[in-house]
Parts: C-alpha cells; structure tokens; sequence
C-alpha cells in the first residue's frame, strides 16, 4: 500500500526504538524456542548474547519518551551501541555454529539499530 500524497507519518525516535526493542525481543524469543533445548555450547553462547542486547535495550523501553528531544542522542547512543555489539557477537556465533539464516536475522535487526543511530 501506497501513503496517499501530501500525507507524512514519521515515526518519532522514541517510537522506532520502542517498535525495534520489540522486534529483537520477538527474535530473541523466537530463537530462544527454537535453539534452548540445544547443548551446543555456541548456539548457547548466541542465545546468552542476544538475550544481554535484548536487556539493554528494553532498559529504556518504557523511558525512552520522557527524554527530552535535545538530551537523545546522548542517552540513547551508548544503549544501541552496547545492544548492537550483544546481537553482533551472537550473529557471529550463529554464523559459527552454521545458522547463517538465524544470523542474517540479526544482521537486519543490527542495520535497524544502524539507522536509528544515524537518524539521532
């Protein structure tokens, strides 16, 4: 579906980091269903690294609208970065242990938190 012309939605920066905070904890659920039974230590690994970006970033989920516009990017930018660098050890574990689907998934997610970087 096409936006009709003249009509703007943007997401605000609060709201595209509540929506990509649900998006990893939907993927690290899915993941956590699908490998948690495993005993391979990497699949395991994975798991606890994206389970920790997972945590970082829902540590501002419900806090991210009360930060004023002009002190975002400040408080905002250590929380991705510290997310980010949890999903890429995971990828790169998933990747490890041969799930290059799994990783390319969270390459995704990563390029998302990329973007809301960049859009600070």
């Amino acid at each position: 579906l096409r936006k009709p012309r003249g009509v703007f939605t943007a997401m605000s920066i609060s709201d595209r980091y509540r929506a990509l905070s649900d998006d990893v904890s939907r993927f690290v659920a899915a993941q956590k269903k699908k490998f948690g039974e495993s005993e391979d230590p990497t699949l395991k690994d994975a798991l606890k690294a994206l389970r920790k970006g997972d945590e970082v970033l829902l540590e501002l989920k419900e806090s991210v609208g009360e930060i004023p516009r002009i002190r975002l990017e400040d408080q905002l930018t250590p929380v991705l970065l510290k997310g980010h660098n949890n999903l890429d050890r995971g990828r790169l574990q998933f990747l490890e242990a041969g799930e290059e689907a799994v990783a390319a998934e969270v390459w995704t997610l990563q390029q998302a938190i990329y973007r809301l970087l960049n859009d600070l």
